[in-house]
């Protein structure tokens, strides 16, 4: 997903958060620090699960947002650190420095919009035999390669139901399938198993939020 956006809600007790508009410790304002929307190079999906800056996300300057849900997040190198971060806690952060080499954790229900100021960077590419990660993804367009890991994968529903689908789905070789909780919906699926996402293809989701764990 390309599509920019700015961070509408002040940061609020920030637990040794540091960026390049701000002091630990400190809130940044939105006012002066955060770009307006044409500012953005691009911005990605980020859920929960351990990621390496560099490889699984770009690095670079991001401005944060909490689409939905609550959790932690961190990177090793200390720029980011809340324990509480989402509804109804913190909702955004502002000129976080995302190192190369560094890793990201994100636990929690968390769906967050990572959008980039400075030209996001990547490093290398990550190693298909031996590279498990986990993505919660809301409803969007994500190009896989870039905003989620090529590779085989277990989906599962978290929240809504509707439609998910790759762009190779038409040629009988990509995924199509109408998901959803199953309390919420009893026609659709709760859990699809074994699913490949190709590099290159686009993958849609409209009205739910799934879970895809790489294996």
């Amino acid at each position: 997903d390309t599509s920019a956006g700015t961070a509408t809600t002040t940061p609020t007790n920030p637990v040794g958060n540091t960026g390049t508009n701000q002091p630990s410790g400190t809130p940044s304002d939105p006012a002066q620090s955060t770009p307006t929307a044409t500012d953005y190079f691009e911005s990605h999906h980020v859920g929960a699960g351990t990621r390496q800056i560099g490889i699984d996300l770009p690095a670079g300057s991001v401005d944060i947002t909490v689409l939905s849900g609550s959790g932690s997040i961190a990177t090793s190198g200390g720029a980011l650190s809340y324990a509480a971060f989402g509804q109804p806690y913190t909702t955004s952060a502002y000129g976080i420095v995302l190192k190369a080499g560094e890793t990201l954790t994100v636990t929690g229900n968390l769906s967050m919009k990572f959008s980039y100021y400075t030209e996001p960077v990547y490093t290398g590419v990550p190693s298909s035999s031996d590279h498990q990660a986990l993505y919660t993804l809301t409803e969007g367009t994500y190009l896989v390669g870039r905003d989620i890991l090529s590779g085989v994968y277990d989906i599962t529903a978290v929240s809504g139901y509707g439609e998910a689908f790759t762009s190779d789905a038409k040629n009988g070789t990509g995924f199509s399938e109408m998901m959803g909780v199953e309390d919420a919906a009893k026609n659709y699926v709760g859990t699809v198993e074994n699913v490949t996402l190709n590099e290159g293809v686009t993958l849609t989701l409209r009205g739910c939020t799934l879970n895809f764990v790489r294996k």
